[in-house]
């Protein structure tokens, strides 16, 4: 697969070297502080900055970045060599030139300009394919979250790609953009996304030993549905297959989803997942999420929540009964427990994961399935 080498952190440090780079270069190359002279520059000198911008033995992506902000500090006068290029560059150059372009003060885009965007949106999406370059989608993600509007339909077709890292990198893409309207192919895509696959930054799988792509697809799936919960219920019939889904962490994430969005239909087998998690285990965050996910449900699933008490650790059992105080009111419970304020505390960061849903989220990464999920919500202490 391939993506950024070592961390996103990396592709925004090149990108400020690059900027600082050109800042320089334009310095020297001007001779000046301020608004360059492109009066006192020759046309050959440009065309030369523009040759070596669309040349094939270009020195890597720091090199190009720094020739793209060169010939960009030279303003509009350098526009017709860069548009002459557009016609004749290959198409790994041709992003390069485009993105140049964009960089100018007081470019006007014309006809040729905007063909040369709608081959490189394409050219793009082609890009998200797993490779066995480094950096070319991560690059290629950029590029269409800047022209997201004319993407969306070239992403909403990669959805449908034989290529696993297109489809989910083509979802991440269409969930950050503000226009898309979900289709029920981009619910599934976003459903598959919930499993543990090779996604996101930091797994250590022998064929991304090295290598990083900074896309949680995961958690950002589930963030998604969240954000616009009748999401949830279009997508009700994926996520209820997922629910038997060999993956644990995709059948885990599904009846989450379902919970929080009190999604009751065929709910003895969504509790069925989530109650085991309320217990101690070596995941981090899961039993928070299941008790929300829980209380989604409602008052139905309190005779099972009873049914457990009898052979519940200590987490659990705190958590059975907090689920039930909330559904039943704190009568129910008088006689069972002590005081409310006293059981609620189960973690140092979520008190009461009904009533502090908002901090129960999916955990950030996820790591290989026999070590668990590391997340955000605390585990709770021994």
């Amino acid at each position: 697969m391939d993506g950024a080498h070592n961390c996103l952190w990396s592709d925004r440090f090149w990108r400020v070297v690059g900027i600082l780079a050109g800042v320089l270069a334009s310095m020297t190359t001007v001779g000046a502080i301020g608004p360059p002279n492109t009066a006192s520059l020759p046309n050959r000198t440009v065309q030369a900055l523009v040759d070596r911008l669309v040349s094939h033995d270009i020195d890597g992506r720091s090199e190009g970045w720094d020739l793209g902000q060169r010939i960009a500090n030279l303003g509009v006068e350098a526009a017709p060599a860069l548009e002459a290029a557009l016609a004749e560059c290959q198409p790994a150059s041709r992003r390069r030139v485009v993105w140049t372009l964009e960089s100018i003060d007081g470019y006007e885009p014309g006809e040729r300009f905007d063909e040369a965007v709608a081959l490189c949106v394409g050219e793009a999406v082609a890009e998200l394919r797993h490779d066995a370059q480094r950096w070319n989608a991560i690059r290629a993600m950029t590029f269409l979250h800047r022209h997201e509007e004319l993407a969306e339909p070239h992403l909403e077709a990669a959805l449908r790609s034989d290529d696993h890292q297109q489809r989910q990198l083509a979802a991440h893409l269409l969930r950050r953009s503000s226009t898309y309207v979900p289709s029920p192919r981009m619910l599934n895509v976003t459903v598959e996304g919930l499993s543990d696959d090779v996604f996101p930054s930091g797994r250590r799988d022998d064929e991304l030993r090295g290598s990083c792509v900074p896309v949680q697809n995961a958690v950002g799936a589930v963030r998604w549905f969240l954000r616009t919960p009748v999401r949830i219920s279009e997508a009700r019939a994926p996520l209820a297959r997922a629910l038997g889904s060999a993956d644990t962490q995709q059948q885990f994430l599904a009846a989450y989803l379902l919970g929080r969005g009190g999604q009751v239909e065929g709910w003895q087998q969504t509790a069925a997942v989530l109650i085991p998690h309320l217990g101690d285990n070596d995941i981090r965050g899961d039993a928070n999420m299941a008790a929300a996910a829980l209380y989604g449900l409602g008052p139905r699933v309190v005779p099972l929540l009873r049914a457990r008490l009898d052979r519940a650790d200590w987490q659990e059992e705190a958590l059975i009964l907090l689920i039930i105080h909330h559904l039943r009111g704190p009568t129910d419970l008088d006689a069972e427990v002590p005081a409310y304020e006293t059981r609620r505390q189960i973690t140092g960061r979520v008190r009461d994961p009904i009533v502090d849903h908002r901090f129960v989220t999916v955990p950030w990464r996820t790591v290989r399935r026999s070590r668990g999920w590391a997340g955000t919500a605390t585990r709770p202490s021994e």
